[in-house]
């Protein structure tokens, strides 16, 4: 058993070794989150801003790339496409932890519309050569088989598009109150690929709520080949992770009924860790999903592959040892940092 423990430790430090130097916690807070992501630019002057697990020039694994894209006025500035969201969690230590892989890019576009900033369907190509440009610059890194793209109200009407322009590039899409749904016989061309689609029975747009979501996922259910990576999440209403209601300057907002983007990008769970509030989720076999034993948004997530019929098995026991590996190695870049800080203030 000693010897066990000995060799698990020496996993353990040498994997420490490993952690990028920009490694930050949830706990670090907002600010340090929004800083892990790095800007880039494409060759059409497109900006975007991304987050990259590469540990070093040594590492060679692949990593599954995470393409979000923002809603209409959310990208009217630069790294403004990362700010109105919970996104900059998925370049936390705790997040990047549960992907079986050690980890995943995060790449989020900024849609180059002059008035809204809201994506159109004719924006398929462009959005295509810049992701296309992002993945040739991280010089083999992306594993090719586990893209997947989400988007919330017009950025998920664009995730719908890409899907059906691009419908053998992705491994899984995730519309999140997509402004606009697409057509139920286009779901013939998603057969194939893992999706995951988040409505409220609330929303004010009618075109992204329950009733007309429902209809595409009902459509898409008759006719995948990956029943289990196809799901619905509904919501009675839509509540920030704490309980409450969204706010814009004291008044809760208007159109707060719109927000699922809350529960996605905190992987299905409250602050309080109990499971997000107010949904039901349920797949394309008939069987509702349970949360927390179901593992979450990102346990999911990480057991889509493009080449694959079905998701992966094995996928959410691996993640067990990846999520208790982040937090052990979470606590000890805390730690250190606090050690750090000390001894620059004593100096």
């Amino acid at each position: 058993m000693k010897k066990v423990f000995s060799v698990l430790l020496t996993v353990f430090l040498l994997g420490l070794l490993t952690v990028p130097a920009f490694a930050v916690s949830l706990s670090d807070g907002s600010d340090a989150l929004h800083a892990a992501f790095l800007d880039g630019t494409t060759s059409k002057g497109h900006d975007y801003v991304y987050y990259s697990p590469v540990k070093d020039e040594n590492d060679t694994n692949k990593y599954p790339l995470f393409i979000w894209l923002h809603g209409a006025g959310s990208g009217k500035n630069p790294r403004d496409q990362i700010m109105w969201y919970d996104i900059v969690h998925f370049a936390s230590v705790e997040y990047q932890a549960k992907f079986t892989a050690g980890g995943c890019f995060v790449f989020a576009p900024r849609d180059p519309g002059v008035v809204m900033s809201s994506w159109e369907a004719n924006d398929t190509s462009t959005l295509k050569s810049t992701i296309d440009e992002f993945i040739a610059a991280q010089k083999g890194h992306v594993d090719m088989d586990r893209i997947y793209i989400s988007g919330y109200s017009t950025g998920g009407s664009m995730v719908w598009n890409m899907a059906t322009a691009y419908p053998n590039f992705f491994a899984a899409v995730i519309p999140a109150s997509a402004l606009l749904q697409p057509s139920t016989t286009a779901m013939q061309l998603l057969k194939d690929v893992s999706v995951w689609i988040f409505c409220c029975d609330l929303d004010p747009y009618a075109t992204s709520g329950t009733v007309s979501a429902k209809p595409v996922f009902n459509a898409l259910k008759s006719v995948t080949n990956r029943p289990a990576g196809v799901r619905i999440s509904t919501f009675s209403q839509a509540v920030l992770p704490d309980g409450s209601k969204k706010h814009e300057n004291g008044v809760v907002a208007w159109d707060c009924e719109h927000y699922t983007w809350m529960a996605l990008t905190n992987d299905m769970h409250m602050y309080d860790g109990s499971v997000y509030a107010y949904q039901t989720t349920i797949d394309a076999t008939g069987a509702t999903i349970q949360f927390p034993a179901d593992g979450g948004f990102i346990c999911w997530l990480t057991e889509q592959c493009r080449t694959t019929a079905q998701s992966d098995s094995g996928g959410a026991k691996k993640n067990v040892f990846a999520i208790f590996f982040g937090y052990i190695r979470s606590f000890f870049i805390r730690t250190f940092s606090t050690i750090r800080g000390f001894f620059t203030f004593s100096r």
